[in-house]
């Protein structure tokens, strides 16, 4: 055998033997060393007079005089199998033709590339006598002997010849010798199914080499034995001694403990560039809110002619806005996983869930929502906006009424039972778009109301400050069971009732880049922290009006003048209608 193991002989009587790296192979390859094997890497089976190499799907294949099998090949004696690319090679020598049943050894022996061939012939003599008249031992026929090399070239075939190729070669006569005095000496006991000639000249060659092993072996196992109770007493005086255990639990604490610092240092520099990011991406939202914005009321104003162009703008425009909305909004999640907590709009979501309620108009054709509104107090007072009360008023004029129905409780549905509209409101301008609604409970308070903004959180709003609208868009608007939908957006600018900037105290109108729809208006908006700041404006253009069909039954339209705007009236102008026991 060539390789790591070069020059070890392997004889096998099995009809099956397995090559490969597995343990339970018959001939075991080194995973180190013989990388390129597979775990069970071929077999050798034998097939009447013939033995079959077969390759098992190795990776790297098997090689015979230097070709790669493809399943299986008929070996012959001074075949050199070589298992995977560069790896170990064996030469075959295949003794006796056919397979003997009284002969288990009559097999397959690999052999390695220089040793001698063992003739299967052999003559035995019954009285067991050593022949004297200059024969051979009986049994073995000896290699043709070599000329004995003249004085002047008997150091070039010390160099030729390494010293481990000598030191194998007197290793193995000595161990054939051994085995073939033994063999004679058992011949006498043999009984007619004892393996004789050839095959007890292996068998006791095999033998010798397991005794002469064995002792250095018991040796071995022995002192790894007495190391292993060694290290077992070691270790048990060792965690047994109570200074040593504190001294560990002490070490590993702190271990611990620097560990923890770590992760939370690295964890708050990656909250720190997230939110970097996010400002960074409010700051831009806000500035594309405030552009659309501009843009829409030129729309407005625009005649025909000119409108594609501007329209062409806008839908740019829309575009960067939903993708910086997008943008921000993965931001804040990243935020909120990185500090293991819900988002803001996750906690304004459940936390008002049942805050929430639509108004809905009762017609002759069926309900229909038409606003939104939220609870400032538990005894069933709501806020909205000032256009949406009036249109309840003119649905009271005509003999229709109006009712309150709870987000995700259409079993909660309460009449209304007054309104109340703020005395700057004024239907031709922007103005103090806000009112207040009275429910007629039976007797037991709502479940929850919303905190509104102080006055210093009003004041300090400024354009990009992230704020959240919890409404009904108009795709979503089911009367039969409200279902509101949160979006986030950013704070686009701050003007007065007249549009321009001013001083922060009479900056009542709030622009904002949520994507509100026709039936948000009412809706309350949220910072942060989940106070209300501002309540939604359905945006201009859009109108309300009662019609009649052509039976003459009364209902709802709406017309819409222009796109509408994305503006919010702030929440301190609402406190100005709360009587003085309920404004915080």
């Amino acid at each position: 055998m060539q390789g790591k193991r070069k020059g070890r002989i392997h004889s096998f009587a099995q009809a099956v033997v397995r090559v490969g790296q597995h343990p339970d192979n018959d001939l075991v390859l080194d995973s180190r060393h013989d990388r390129n094997t597979s775990g069970y890497h071929a077999e050798i089976r034998r097939d009447g007079d013939r033995y079959i190499l077969h390759d098992l799907d190795s990776t790297h294949g098997t090689i015979v005089e230097g070709a790669r099998i493809e399943s299986e090949y008929a070996l012959t004696t001074g075949d050199r199998i070589m298992f995977g690319l560069s790896g170990p090679i064996l030469r075959v020598t295949v003794i006796g033709t056919a397979h003997d049943p009284k002969d288990p050894t009559s097999n397959v022996d690999m052999v390695p590339e220089i040793a001698a061939v063992v003739h299967p012939q052999h003559t035995e003599d019954p009285s067991g006598s050593t022949p004297n008249d200059g024969q051979t031992e009986r049994g073995i026929t000896p290699l043709p002997e070599a000329k004995k090399p003249s004085p002047t070239n008997q150091k070039e075939m010390v160099k030729e010849e390494p010293r481990a190729t000598r030191a194998t070669r007197a290793t193995r006569a000595t161990r054939a010798t051994r085995a073939t005095s033994a063999t004679r000496a058992t011949r006498a006991t043999q009984g007619p199914d004892t393996p004789s000639g050839r095959n007890a000249f292996y068998r006791d060659m095999m033998l010798e080499t397991v005794r002469e092993s064995r002792r250095p072996l018991i040796m071995m196992i022995v002192a790894l034995t007495i190391l292993l109770i060694l290290m077992f007493v070691t270790w048990f005086l060792f965690f047994n001694d109570p200074s040593n255990t504190s001294q560990m639990h002490s070490q590993t604490n702190q271990e611990h403990v620097l560990s923890l610092e770590k992760k939370a240092e690295v964890m708050e520099r990656k909250v720190l560039a997230t939110q970097r990011a996010s400002r960074i991406t409010r700051s831009k939202l806000a500035e594309n809110t405030d552009a659309l914005i501009t843009l829409r009321e030129r729309l407005r104003n625009t005649n025909k002619a000119g409108r594609k162009s501007l329209e062409n703008q806008a839908s740019t425009l829309e575009a960067t806005h939903a993708e910086l909305v997008e943008k921000l909004e993965n931001h804040q999640r990243e935020v909120a996983n990185l500090k293991e907590e819900s988002t803001a709009a996750e906690q304004i979501a459940s936390r008002y869930d049942k805050a929430l309620f639509m108004l809905i108009a009762q017609t002759p054709e069926g309900e229909q929502g038409y606003c939104t509104a939220f609870a400032i107090d538990r005894t069933g007072l709501l806020a909205t906006n000032a256009h949406c009360a009036r249109f309840a008023d003119r649905l009271h004029d005509h003999d229709l009424h109006s009712i309150a129905r709870m987000n995700n409780a259409p079993e909660f549905t309460y009449q209304i039972q007054s309104w109340k509209v703020h005395p700057g409101y004024n239907d031709a301008t922007f103005s103090a778009d806000v009112a207040l609604i009275q429910l007629k409970l039976p007797g037991k308070d709502l479940p929850v109301a919303v905190i509104l903004a102080s006055a210093e959180e009003v004041l300090g709003l400024r354009p990009g400050r992230p704020i959240y609208t919890l409404g009904y868009p108009g795709k979503v608007m089911n009367s039969e069971r409200p279902d509101a939908s949160l979006d986030a957006s950013v704070v686009a600018k701050l003007s007065t009732y007249d549009k321009t900037p001013g001083n922060p105290r009479h900056t009542r109108i709030m622009w904002h880049s949520a994507l509100t729809g026709k039936d948000t208006a009412g809706s309350p908006i949220f910072n942060e922290s989940g106070h209300v700041v501002a309540i939604n404006n359905e945006g201009l253009g859009t109108r309300r009006i009662l019609t009649k069909d052509q039976t003459g039954n009364k209902q709802v339209d709406i017309a819409y003048d222009t796109i509408g705007l994305n503006f919010s009236v702030r929440v301190d102008t609402l406190h100005e209608m709360i009587p003085p026991k309920m404004d915080p």
